[in-house]
């Protein structure tokens, strides 16, 4: 413990004029003259929506892109994508698009373009399954469409579900293979669960 955190000091709160004692370390940490139970009201008086789902969706979607030490950066703030100025600065207007925009419980906000920012134009709410098909292609698919590719000698399509990887191969052409793959969804109701790889 430093000496900063054994020293005591007495201060005013400046909403409630309450006297407050804290050390000198928390006062310097804080930067405010606030007793803890104004800066509570303070911080849910800016728009009462903390406790909201959507709250924690917006704080990680801009971690994502502006933490460095985030475990999600080297994907997206480290690919250059960014939070809307409009987003990034405010979480009504993130809120107001998302209730006027579909979102329900349950669902994921995705973007439409995977190398596009979060912003109104490039986002929407989607199931966890759509939003899995809507990632980046790996360097090793040929075919442009995800879960879809040339491997050896035939085109083969790759699902994974309920955290098994299912493979298909030997078709002949890529729609082949996409055609092959869909029913499969459809016909084992996978709609729900599936990533493409």
């Amino acid at each position: 413990m430093s000496h900063l955190d054994s020293k005591r000091r007495e201060y005013t709160c400046s909403a409630c004029s309450k006297v407050v004692q804290t050390t000198i370390y928390n006062m310097r940490i804080k930067k405010t003259n606030l007793c803890k139970e104004c800066a509570v009201k303070v911080c849910t008086k800016t728009h009462g929506l903390r406790y909201h789902p959507l709250y924690s969706t917006w704080l990680n979607m801009k971690q994502r892109c502006t933490n460095p030490n985030n475990s999600h950066y080297n994907y997206y703030g480290g690919r250059g994508i960014q939070v809307c100025k409009k987003w990034q600065d405010s979480f009504p207007a993130f809120h107001n698009w998302s209730l006027h925009n579909g979102w329900q419980k349950g669902l994921t906000v995705d973007r439409i373009d995977n190398d596009g920012n979060y912003c109104p134009e490039n986002c929407r709410w989607v199931s966890r399954a759509v939003q899995a098909q809507n990632r980046r292609r790996q360097k090793s698919n040929t075919s442009g469409i995800n879960g879809v590719r040339f491997y050896k000698t035939s085109w083969m399509y790759t699902i994974t579900a309920y955290n098994k990887r299912i493979k298909k191969r030997g078709f002949s052409s890529k729609e082949e293979a996409l055609n092959a793959r869909n029913a499969f969804i459809i016909k084992s109701n996978l709609n729900h669960t599936i990533q493409a790889l």
